[in-house]
């Protein structure tokens, strides 16, 4: 079974190498590496070419202009030699064992993608400790057959079936398209996997300004894909957060940690005006969608 990496770039000048290198340090080698500049502003772009002209193995593809990180992963998907694409986020590193993990999920034709577990690597700062203690972008120590997506951070599909269900939809710019493909995969009578054995460390350092914006994104977008997919999200995207953010509350009071008291009452109200943006695209949108968001 052959796998293509690929590595969705834009600014993400302080992480390309390291996680171009964690993909050449697997231990079962992908059969190529696509990073895709799409259209960065920083150094990016240099150091892309950079590494590209030390290693066959690496392929490059630019986007003149930001399309944004679903028409980044088509641009590999449709470049992609292998049976299966694992697409890596640029500010991520993965575990040398990851594709070994991987390649014996994919058994049976119905499985159409493969996701791992992320850990961050940081937890300084509060606002990184946050993200840390309250997002995981896992579903915990267990392999599951049915998790409801794939976090897109470590994530392969089946080059195929991904092609036939028409790409990653573009409406999703920079957030939600990783739900949004993996509630049409299911509703399209694939599976997905999720194997914790397949791991990566993310790297990324919060303040908490970007923080705010990180979780706005999250709501809005996440709700849009259960919503253009009319399916559930009462439970993932307002009972869930509203029973966590209580708890998470009072837990911080019986610590008495004031200021992270603070941090969940003002993200769980971003989440919330997430939400609510979310709610107002979807009724802007709705009467012109199509196949793939509005037109």
């Amino acid at each position: 079974m052959k796998v293509s990496g690929a590595i969705p770039c834009y600014n993400g000048s302080q992480f390309i190498r390291q996680a171009t290198e964690s993909l050449l340090q697997q231990v079962d080698p992908l059969e190529e590496i696509i990073i895709v500049d799409d259209g960065s502003t920083d150094s990016s772009a240099e150091i892309i070419a950079d590494l590209c002209s030390q290693n066959h193995v690496l392929k490059c593809i630019t986007h003149e202009k930001n399309r944004g990180l679903p028409q980044a992963r088509n641009s590999a998907l449709h470049q992609a030699v292998g049976e299966i694409i694992f697409y890596l986020d640029v500010d991520a590193v993965a575990d040398p064992y990851f594709t070994h993990h991987l390649k014996p999920e994919f058994n049976g034709s119905k499985v159409a993608g493969v996701g791992g577990a992320a850990y961050e690597k940081r937890s300084d700062g509060q606002a990184n400790y946050w993200r840390h203690r309250f997002r995981p972008q896992n579903f915990g120590a267990q392999r599951s057959g049915h998790p409801p997506f794939l976090f897109g951070i470590c994530s392969s599909y089946r080059v195929s079936i991904i092609k036939e269900l028409g790409g990653f939809d573009p409406f999703f710019m920079t957030n939600g398209e990783d739900v949004d493909i993996g509630i049409r995969l299911r509703k399209a009578g694939y599976q997905l996997v999720y194997q914790p054995l397949c791991q990566a460390s993310h790297h990324r350092d919060d303040t908490f300004s970007s923080l705010k914006k990180m979780v706005y994104r999250w709501s809005c977008w996440g709700v849009l894909a259960h919503m253009k997919n009319k399916a559930p999200y009462l439970k993932s995207h307002i009972f869930g957060p509203l029973k966590l953010s209580i708890l998470n509350f009072f837990y911080s009071a019986r610590r008495c940690q004031g200021r992270m008291m603070l941090f969940h009452v003002v993200l769980f109200a971003m989440m919330m005006k997430g939400i609510g943006a979310g709610w107002k695209t979807y009724l802007q949108t709705a009467p012109t969608w199509k196949k793939h968001g509005p037109e």
